[in-house]
């Protein structure tokens, strides 16, 4: 902090992350893919103080200053520790096995931009599944076949084959399934997971001591969410609020989250009673979401603007029982176009079309001081389709 000019008292200090370090490495480890980078390399000449208890031979995890920006090979391999996701989970599985074992210099451009990913796992798949045994041992060949089935059998649909089967079910080639009376008991929504198991409601207590580190602001909000909950004439919440890193968004929406199934247990027991879902793959999970394109069946090619088939329509409805908000992360990597198409999509799978977002509660979160969208209009601003277009009644 003296080296860099900052007081004691400043908040305005940060740490690099392993993505950010491995983003920074040196060009002799160019082709270095994340997983060995952080498995066998260490920074060198870092300083550092070691307390009187510490062995000064250690190899314990260094802090992440690196003046020099080297580093050296390690003896003794670090354990990676990562979140292994469920094979039904696609983004989420793919997206982590590449991030691990395919080198990359910008995670946003070649990784996650428009879920790039799928294309480079289904590409090198069996590179990237051969890479990751050396790190889990116990994943016998067997086992990585099996995976292979289980990832075909799941794979989602790209956008051509999307808009083939969407076709298909307009002409009328829909295929015949089991009909139930009661919505809440059919198991399966033709492979439809954006609405989640609902899991267990935090104790009372544990939740009331949540509200408690709320500030003011957050409390009003949270309040007044419960109030309108209760209120079935009530005006839905559409509130877009941000704010930098580490100023609590998350830790807002989880209480939302947690609002939503609290209050609403009795209408529905089975599914959550809220949709979360983010601008891409990496922000989603820590909401235990999916990206907006897959939560809605939204195609990446702007020209495609057709609304759902009919029968996906009607899978979407009965998943959409019960469910009350509409969660939307990192709103400022969103382009305009896709913020229009999931109000149209929401309207068409609630049935309310003289209400926004189909009448559902909407909170969107963000910063839109950071990364803007991709090669499109922000969300802020009027879409590229709507500029010239007359006014209707005039």
């Amino acid at each position: 902090m003296d080296r860099e000019g900052i007081a004691l008292d400043s908040t305005d200090i940060w740490t690099k992350g392993p993505i950010q370090r491995y983003e920074e490495r040196p060009a002799e480890l160019e082709n270095l893919c994340l997983a060995d980078f952080l498995a066998w390399y260490t920074p060198m000449n870092v300083k550092r103080r070691r307390g009187p208890e510490e062995d000064s031979d250690s190899e314990d995890d260094e802090p992440e200053t690196n003046i020099n920006n080297k580093y050296r090979r390690r003896d003794v391999p670090r354990v990676l520790r990562t979140r292994s996701h469920d094979l039904n989970d696609v983004i989420n599985y793919k997206r982590e096995l590449v991030l691990l074992h395919i080198p990359f210099r910008n995670e946003v451009v070649e990784v996650t931009d428009r879920n790039r990913f799928m294309e480079i796992f289904d590409a090198q798949e069996i590179w990237i599944l051969a890479k990751r045994k050396q790190y889990e041992k116990n994943i016998s060949l067997q086992q990585l076949l099996q995976e292979l089935r289980d990832l075909k059998d799941h794979e989602e649909d790209h956008d051509a084959r999307m808009m083939e089967e969407d076709d298909e079910l307009r002409r009328g080639a829909v295929v015949p399934t089991e009909c139930d009376a009661d919505i809440l008991t059919i198991p399966s929504f033709g492979g439809i997971s954006v609405v989640r198991k609902r899991e267990g409601i935090l104790p009372k207590q544990a939740f009331c001591e949540m509200m408690r580190k709320t500030n003011k602001e957050q409390r009003a909000l949270l309040l007044e969410f419960i109030h309108r909950i209760h209120t079935p004439d009530s005006e839905p919440i559409h509130i877009f609020f941000h704010g930098p890193a580490g100023s609590g968004k998350t830790f807002t929406l989880r209480l939302m989250m947690e609002i939503c199934n609290r209050y609403t247990i009795q209408r529905n027991s089975i599914r959550n009673a809220y949709v979360t879902c983010a601008s891409t793959g990496k922000a989603a999970s820590a909401l235990d979401g999916m990206t907006v394109h897959s939560a809605f069946r939204i195609a990446a090619m702007r020209t495609c603007n057709k609304p759902m088939a009919k029968e996906i329509e009607k899978n979407y409805r009965g998943l959409f029982n019960g469910v009350i908000c509409v969660i939307v992360d990192e709103i400022s990597m969103l382009g305009c176009d896709i913020f229009h198409k999931n109000d149209s999509r929401l309207k068409q799978i609630t049935v309310v079309h003289n209400e926004n977002f189909g009448g559902l509660h909407i909170l969107m979160c963000g910063d839109l001081r950071q990364l803007p969208p991709v090669n499109a209009t922000p969300v802020y601003k009027c879409s590229r389709d709507m500029l010239g277009r007359p006014v209707p009644g005039k």
